[in-house]
């Protein structure tokens, strides 16, 4: 036995036993057992700025290949996105704006506090007549206007082709997207829950669709002075369709309820698929589905389905529907023509057309006739009706200005009128008018002077409670639009003050914010409004 274990065994703890282990350090010719150290030369000095710069071997390559990797179409996104955040940054500073509040024009008014004017280029829409005004029911610093073909000579020639203008009224330099058809738009709309698609219909019965998420890359770029600007043109349009109206299109909006709106307007929903009515001046209205497809450049299989669509387009039109009006009026089919269209936010399947011949239509998408089929005033008279509005506070009124200058308050659920108003201003024509977003008890309406007159039910019912002539200088007021009043009926954009647009002859547009007086709603309003209208119908 070695001296050393005769040691470790008497002076050790029973117990313990001395082990062996390989380590083999005293061995100084051998390397010990362990992992080999890797090394690299790396630069320290005067390196370049490169990715994987200074690594000698074979290490270089990999590391350069993981650094280099990227999304190549998430950073386009981006890209594209950063660029008009740069391009809007770089252009309101160019022009002394401040930011970020919009510099609002004082007025004094009983409906306005202030307005900020849209500024439009004059090569835009010199020589463009008005057509219609839309806002977004959710976003509601987004509207959409619509011009006529150009009759001004450019360039040799007249433009036949019709002008769509987004805007977002945060931004009031210029318009945020122009958008071009091929013929006079008579009427337009957004989608639903956020303004990604436009809709247009036309003097020659064809409905089109833009999809406002499409790059710019796709569509034609132009100058506009010294300017230029992009024209999108339609992503889909039932042109070569054999679903095509064959009538000018009167009306288009979507069928939506109160419900989705307000989820909408609380950041829920998304599902891009809806439902869009359009009424032709035969009467005739027509139900699409709004459907996204998947991306079709290279697929030919559905080129004979979908004619309509762009190479690129997302989004198309399917009919499902079409109800014809004419069975339900008492007139002539062949004197049958209609002027206007409304569908029921409370309740989507109920659909009311006007007529020429003064009659008020009402009509159901599914299920048994409606009733009452049709609404009469108790003169019977036969005059125009020039525009239809149904409450925004679910409560069962619709209100209905006609040619003779009359305005009458119906209960949808009977025939006869329970208000009307007829000698309040010398019987000029009435072009407009509109419930409140604000007040259930407030309503406004414009003659042909460019008067506007605004009633409170709650405080005089036989007359307006305020007149107002809306003219700048050599320009009357030809129409105006209400926005969604989030604080009040729970639909819009949190947080923005109630707003009016109004479109003067020479097509600009004035977004005027209404003063407290007619927007500040208190707890006891909508209760009031509600029981003084019930009076009207108690004993029916």
């Amino acid at each position: 036995m070695a001296d050393f274990d005769k040691i470790f065994d008497t002076s050790v703890v029973i117990g313990h036993k001395k082990i062996y282990t390989q380590t083999n350090d005293d061995d100084v010719t051998q390397e010990v057992q362990t992992d080999d150290i890797e090394f690299e030369t790396r630069w320290c000095q005067h390196s370049h700025d490169l990715k994987a710069c200074g690594i000698e071997g074979v290490k270089q390559r990999d590391s350069g290949s993981s650094m280099i990797s990227t999304d190549s179409v998430r950073l386009n996104k981006f890209l594209i996105k950063a660029s008009k955040v740069c391009l809007s940054l770089l252009e309101e500073l160019e022009a002394g704006i401040e930011l970020p509040q919009l510099r609002y024009t004082e007025m004094r008014t009983p409906y306005s506090e202030g307005y900020v004017t849209l500024s439009s280029s004059d090569f835009l829409i010199l020589g463009r007549n008005f057509c219609d005004i839309s806002y977004s029911p959710t976003q509601t610093n987004l509207m959409l206007t619509a011009y006529g073909p150009s009759n001004v000579v450019k360039k040799g020639h007249k433009s036949p082709k019709g002008l769509l203008c987004v805007w977002n009224s945060n931004e009031p330099n210029k318009a945020f997207m122009l958008l071009t058809c091929e013929s006079k738009p008579n009427s337009c709309c957004f989608s639903t829950e956020k303004a990604h698609l436009a809709f247009a219909g036309m003097e020659d019965g064809v409905l089109a669709v833009w999809d406002l998420r499409e790059p710019e890359s796709y569509h034609n770029t132009e100058l506009v002075g010294n300017t230029p600007q992009v024209f999108r043109n339609a992503t889909f349009t039932t042109a070569a369709s054999s679903d095509a109206n064959c009538f000018p299109i009167v009306k288009c909006m979507p069928l939506v309820s109160y419900a989705s709106l307000k989820a909408a307007s609380n950041g829920e929903g998304g599902d891009i698929s809806f439902q869009l009515a359009s009424l032709d001046e035969n009467g005739s209205v027509s139900i699409w589905i709004v459907v996204e497809v998947e991306n079709n450049i290279y697929d030919l299989s559905n080129i004979n389905e979908d004619l309509g669509l762009s190479p690129k387009g997302k989004v198309k039109l399917v009919k499902t529907t079409v109800i014809q009006s004419h069975k339900t009026s008492s007139s002539f089919e062949n004197l049958f023509f209609v002027t206007c269209m409304e569908v029921d936010p409370s309740n989507p399947n109920h659909i009311y057309i006007g007529t020429e011949q003064g009659e008020v239509l009402h009509l159901s998408r599914f299920g048994k006739r409606p009733t009452p089929k049709q609404f009469v005033h108790k003169e019977d008279s036969a005059v125009r009706v020039n525009a239809i509005n149904i409450s925004p506070w679910r409560i069962p009124y619709i209100l209905v200005c006609y040619k003779n200058g009359s305005v009458r308050l119906y209960n949808s659920k009977y025939e006869k009128s329970i208000l009307s108003w007829s000698s309040f201003n010398n019987g000029i024509e009435i072009i407009d008018v509109q419930w409140s977003r604000s007040k259930p008890s407030i309503f406004f309406a414009m003659d042909a002077n460019s008067f506007l007159f605004i009633w409170d039910l709650l405080v005089d019912d036989s007359l307006p409670i305020q007149q107002y002539q809306l003219k700048r200088k050599d320009k009357r007021a030809i129409g105006f639009k209400f926005a969604n009043d989030y604080s009040a009926i729970g639909i819009g954009t949190p947080g923005r003050a109630p707003e009016m647009a109004v479109v003067y002859g020479d097509g600009s547009i004035e977004v005027h914010r209404l003063s407290r007086q007619i927007s500040n709603m208190s707890a006891e309003d909508f209760d009031k409004t509600e029981e003084y209208l019930a009076q009207f119908t108690a004993g029916s």
